[in-house]
């Protein structure tokens, strides 16, 4: 009952190799293409977004008072001395916080964007130069 499995050898064809890197090398493009045109989105949106914020943040900087405060700062210096507790909670809560928050986010978020961008650029375009051999 013992029997010998024999296994047939079957010689692939010589563009075979070819073919599969042909393959892989389009699907890594296209996945590369999809991914550039999402990172570029979302590049694109967090510059308007920062865009947005710095105008934000001028336009809350001259209504928040802030510019009384630090010219405060400069002219009184016994005042400061005396009173510095008081005056850094002051400085501290007129400060346009949700729009430095806003445009430190967008600015975190474009840099990841702006590499991932990169990245997919290098993959679209060097793709084929690691592969022909």
């Amino acid at each position: 009952m013992s029997e010998k499995l024999e296994f047939l050898y079957i010689d692939p064809n010589d563009n075979l190799r070819d073919k599969i890197v042909i393959d892989i090398n389009r699907r890594i493009r296209n996945k590369a293409i999809f991914s550039l045109f999402y990172g570029g989105l979302t590049s694109l949106t967090s510059i308007l977004v920062m865009v947005y914020s710095s105008i934000l943040i001028v336009k809350d900087f001259y209504s928040s008072g802030l510019r009384e405060y630090l010219s405060l700062a400069f002219s009184d210096y016994s005042l400061l001395l005396t009173l510095w507790r008081e005056y850094l909670l002051s400085v501290v809560e007129s400060l346009p916080i949700i729009s430095i928050t806003l445009v430190t986010f967008s600015l975190f978020v474009f840099t990841l964007s702006i590499k991932y961008v990169i990245n997919n650029f290098r993959k679209i375009f060097f793709i084929n130069l690691s592969f022909n051999k």
